[in-house]
């Protein structure tokens, strides 16, 4: 499947936080739940893609929640 990220690249959207679904059977109580900077899109039928592969698992397509941390304003 190939993604269009021209326009992440064309406007010069930041990269948002995203947090991968591997990241969670390793964590102790008082972790901090790792994140990794990428452009993300949702796709109908498959989900939540990032734009780079998961750090950790080298998956794009295994995400549990991306957020931006851009102001309001």
């Amino acid at each position: 499947m190939s993604i269009d990220w021209s326009k992440c690249d064309r406007d010069r959207t930041p990269e948002m936080n995203c947090t991968c679904r591997c990241v969670f059977a390793r964590l102790k109580d008082g972790d901090e739940i790792p994140t990794f900077r990428s452009h993300a899109k949702f796709v109908a039928n498959v989900g939540m893609l990032s734009r780079k592969p998961c750090p950790d698992c080298g998956r794009n397509d295994n995400l549990s929640q991306v957020g931006g941390d851009w102001e309001d304003g």
